[in-house]
């Protein structure tokens, strides 16, 4: 009888387990399905109306969530916009690093400069098609906002900071003919790839993103590779 009232103890307490660990994946799925749809809502919001018209309780209503579930969540609207570009660069996989994807990956340990300045172009094209309004409403934003220019400032900082990874690499390569600097070619890339001149390109001047990195990669073939 107690080999028996054991097992049964036994066999109830994993029952108890197994439903306390689906209902903590189930609610953080739907943390998660929340995080996104606010994101989501939030973001075509402000790339529609702008930093000042734009409202915790206008985000809500268009998520569908009770304003106190995006203050609970995000604390005011820099952090929504900070957590926007962080979901915007991450793309297709949210929960994976920027630096740790796929695609950065590859073009760092490529050993073949060209190539790594092909991928680096079509890489980065791809991630500033989402980042870049996301960016134009923090620089919007930083002109009024001290805080919002705070935020403009890191995010330039850290996009700094993962160029000199790609350039790092390159020199290792071998291809930093054309700027030995590291320094210097780190600045040359941060400018020619940043929000703002793929804006300049793919809204006032009316090209295409594919215009852009075509662009981009001759300019950094020359300037970096030293080609013709």
């Amino acid at each position: 009888l107690d080999v028996f009232n054991t097992v049964m103890v036994y066999s109830l307490s994993e029952e108890v387990k197994s439903k306390r660990r689906y209902r903590s994946q189930r609610r953080e799925m739907q943390a998660k399905a929340t995080h996104a749809t606010v994101i989501e809502a939030a973001r075509e919001l402000f790339v529609a109306r702008g930093w000042s018209a734009t409202t915790i309780a206008g985000i809500a209503k268009r998520a569908g969530v009770s304003q106190e579930t995006i203050y609970s969540r995000f604390g005011n609207k820099r952090e929504i916009v900070r957590a926007m570009v962080a979901t915007a660069m991450r793309g297709a996989l949210p929960d994976v690093p920027f630096m740790e994807q796929p695609a950065r990956q590859a073009v760092q340990t490529a050993s073949d400069p060209l190539r790594m300045v092909d991928g680096f172009c079509a890489d980065i094209c791809s991630v500033l098609v989402r980042v870049a309004p996301i960016m134009a409403v923090v620089r919007s934003a930083a002109e009024t906002d001290p805080e919002m220019a705070g935020l403009y400032a890191q995010l330039h900082a850290a996009r700094r900071e993962n160029l000199l990874r790609f350039v790092a690499a390159l020199k290792k390569a071998g291809g930093l003919q054309g700027c030995p600097d590291e320094q210097i070619a780190g600045d040359q890339v941060w400018s020619l790839a940043s929000p703002e001149l793929f804006t300049l390109w793919t809204g006032a001047a009316g090209r295409t993103p594919a215009d852009y990195q075509e662009w981009i990669n001759g300019a950094l073939r020359r300037l970096l590779l030293a080609e013709a």
